[in-house]
């Protein structure tokens, strides 16, 4: 199981939980909530799972916990990484990339 967190400052990282641990916290964490996490351990992120533009995850286990803490409304609730249309050709193949655009007329 996969969580995408952000902090304050609107950092992104990927956190991993496995086996067990997925099914102990699943039930546990609550999106949109904030929490004070313990105890789990950094490593390199694997970029074929996860769309989170940071080199590092973090890994859960059974020593992690998670605790609830009151809403924080200086932490963002979603993280935008938009790109211009003609830069698209320059990103690598099954990247992925936030666009916005208006359509002007179908066709």
């Amino acid at each position: 199981m996969n969580v995408d967190m952000m902090d304050v400052e609107g950092t992104q990282v990927q956190g991993t939980f496995f086996n067990q641990n997925a099914q102990k916290f699943n039930s546990q964490i609550k999106e949109n909530s904030v929490y004070v996490v313990s105890n789990g351990s950094i490593a390199l992120a694997n970029k074929k799972f996860t769309s989170i533009p940071n080199d590092y995850c973090i890994k859960f286990s059974d020593d992690t916990e998670f605790q609830e803490v009151a809403e924080d409304t200086s932490i963002k609730s979603e993280a935008w990484t938009f790109k211009n249309i003609k830069s698209l050709i320059d990103l690598q193949v099954q990247s992925t990339v936030d666009v916005i655009g208006v359509v002007i007329e179908p066709g």
